[in-house]
């Protein structure tokens, strides 16, 4: 079992804005390395080591 904490922070608090703005960068990174790693495991049958990324 994973033990996990919640926090619940609603568009009034004085953070949402600064965390809003991390989470749509994070997710924008993550699909975009997720696409190199796609594109040159489709290309070479390989996959990048985690140095490159």
């Amino acid at each position: 079992m994973q033990l996990v904490e919640q926090h619940i922070i609603t568009k009034s608090h004085p953070f949402w804005a600064t965390l809003d703005s991390a989470c749509f960068k994070s997710k924008n990174l993550y699909n975009a390395t997720l696409y190199e790693l796609r594109q040159h495991f489709f290309a070479t049958d390989e996959t990048l080591p985690n140095q490159i990324l």
